[in-house]
């Protein structure tokens, strides 16, 4: 499946157990991150979830007064069906043809588009065409309709904080939570979910609640493990790596490249002199200017990381630049301890698992079996 970069880092979650985890033979659940959206208050990015009983939002935005604290919620993620996948992929395709896409699936299943979204067609009668979702188990082994049921009874001030499970092929996943208000408040504040149109919660923080194998993923290749605290030496700016290699971090919920200062501050210069940016500009606003002006210096903005002697990834500059019209938007930022941090826009690109059962989450880069995966090619 093909993702749309930056803005469109994946427009749908997907849960699904298909492959085996490496030799030892444990499956893990392919997890995609939702639609990344942006406001006001820049990127919003994570796993879709929906909310019930549903929280209203309205244009002026979301009250967090508006919780009921005698009420329980359930906070699960949007999960889609493989027979969906195909459908949702030409939604998921920048994010422009969405009637597009409703005819294709429409010819799919030979009927009109408006026969589609009613369902009225012979060949969709057993189709379970309302969200195409998998049904969430609780661990009492209750149904989803009769956990949706208890979500309004009163709770009178107790806190919940209960895990709902689906069963997959690999077996159990945690896939959601029942939340009285006070913990869903809580959530909210502390930025676990993010309340909008399109409600989010942090990848990282579902990682830290559901343990359990996933991976960040659109395709399979050969798997290769980089595990615990990873570095990697960096060629950047037709530079010659150097000797001591870098701290790497990876976060799902940054949208930018963070890079250390000197290889920040380096390519700001480079963008002023060739005035693609201003000199004077306030901190805190995008590194963008005309796409022509930058053309001419895209290769010398490429990178490169070698982890091992094995893998060596290289990071296109087209892969964490916005084309928008004749205005290219750089997703790069200075990173807070000078380290690097490959963010969403370099991590959708290609897959990587992450093992989240132990007390260290570890990063298993799916590359294929060519010494070097270009990333953008």
């Amino acid at each position: 499946m093909k993702a749309c970069l930056l803005e469109t880092y994946t427009a749908l979650g997907i849960l699904a157990a298909r492959q085996h985890f490496m030799d030892a033979g444990a499956e893990y659940v392919r997890l995609l991150p939702s639609l990344r959206l942006e406001s006001k208050r820049g990127h919003q990015g994570g796993l879709e979830v929906k909310i019930t009983p549903a929280l209203e939002v309205p244009r002026s935005g979301f009250k967090i007064e508006s919780i009921n604290l005698d009420n329980l919620y359930t906070v699960q993620l949007v999960i889609r069906d493989e027979e969906s996948e195909g459908f949702m992929s030409s939604v998921e395709s920048c994010f422009h043809d969405t009637v597009n896409g409703l005819t294709s699936l429409a010819y799919k299943y030979g009927c009109s588009p408006l026969e589609l979204m009613s369902g009225h067609h012979p060949e969709l009668a057993n189709q379970n065409m309302d969200g195409m979702s998998v049904s969430l188990l609780r661990n009492s082994g209750a149904t989803q309709d009769r956990f949706e049921d208890d979500a309004t009874k009163s709770t009178k001030h107790n806190e919940v904080e209960d895990s709902l499970e689906e069963t997959l092929e690999s077996g159990t996943y945690i896939t959601g939570w029942r939340l009285s208000g006070d913990i869903l408040t809580k959530w909210i504040k502390e930025k676990v979910l993010t309340i909008s149109k399109t409600s989010t919660m942090k990848s990282s923080a579902f990682l830290e609640k559901a343990k359990g194998v996933y991976s960040f993923t659109w395709g399979f290749y050969e798997e290769i493990p980089v595990d615990g605290d990873v570095e990697a030496h960096v060629q950047y700016l037709g530079q010659p790596s150097t000797s001591r290699p870098h701290q790497i971090r990876f976060d799902f919920d940054v949208e930018e490249l963070q890079m250390p200062s000197s290889y920040y501050k380096r390519i700001e210069r480079i963008l002023q002199t060739t005035r693609f940016l201003k000199r004077k500009r306030r901190e805190d606003d995008p590194v963008k200017g005309r796409c022509d002006d930058f053309s001419i210096y895209e290769r010398a903005l490429n990178m490169e990381m070698e982890f091992t002697s094995l893998i060596s990834i290289e990071l296109l500059a087209k892969r964490y630049v916005k084309q928008d019209s004749i205005v290219c938007t750089f997703f790069i930022d200075e990173s807070p301890d000078n380290n690097w941090i490959l963010g969403a826009s370099i991590l959708g690109i290609r897959t990587v698992i992450l093992d989240a059962r132990g007390g260290v989450l570890q990063f298993h880069f799916q590359v294929s079996k060519a010494p070097r995966l270009t990333i953008g090619g």
